[in-house]
């Protein structure tokens, strides 16, 4: 039997990673099988094992090409301004606007992968770490230009944020409302920037 050339291989993979991510967001993980997969791709199941090991290797690797998308995105649109509050909103606005257009692999994310024990040491927990690092790296340089206060925790200030823009984004992923997402970006920008606060 021919050996697959390496571009053959990857057009395979990637066959069953659009087949898998259409699957597992339509119809959620439980409700997904290795089978309805092949179907849909229209390969057999044995294929599928040949690239990936189970279902949940294939979600994570779903997520995983998700991720490469968010972070390439973030850096483009990071990197395209200058300034702290400006630099915050476009990650932000990077952030939601996933959230908005790919809400059932976003709560795959958060349900399956990110609250099991497997999770952390994984390819996808290191790809979270890389993400979000990128805020940090955002208000480390804020920090080293006399931006903001040099007691800054950049750290913690990550975490604030990630955590405000995912309880936003529970509006959507559990009651389905539409996120306003420059209004939104540009509010909690500025709200971390320049405090609550009187003046």
């Amino acid at each position: 039997m021919p050996r697959l050339s390496e571009a053959r291989r990857q057009d395979r993979h990637d066959l069953l990673l659009d087949a898998a991510t259409i699957q597992f967001a339509e119809k959620g993980y439980d409700a997904t099988s290795i089978s309805g997969i092949a179907r849909a791709a229209g390969v057999s199941d044995g294929l599928i094992y040949r690239y990936f090991d189970d279902k949940r290797a294939l979600l994570s690797a779903v997520l995983e090409r998700l991720f490469e998308r968010i972070i390439e995105r973030t850096v483009s649109a990071v990197h395209a301004v200058t300034g702290i509050e400006r630099r915050l909103e476009q990650f932000i606005a990077s952030q939601l606007s996933i959230f908005q257009e790919e809400p059932d692999l976003c709560r795959l994310y958060i349900r399956e992968l990110r609250n099991s024990g497997n999770f952390r040491g994984s390819p996808l927990f290191h790809m979270t770490k890389r993400y979000t690092d990128l805020l940090v790296h955002v208000v480390e340089e804020a920090v080293a230009s006399g931006e903001v206060e040099a007691d800054t925790d950049p750290r913690m200030l990550r975490d604030v944020i990630f955590g405000g823009i995912e309880h936003i984004a529970l509006h959507l992923l559990v009651g389905g409302q539409p996120l306003e997402v420059p209004q939104t970006s540009k509010r909690l920008a500025h709200m971390f920037v320049r405090g609550i606060g009187k003046r």
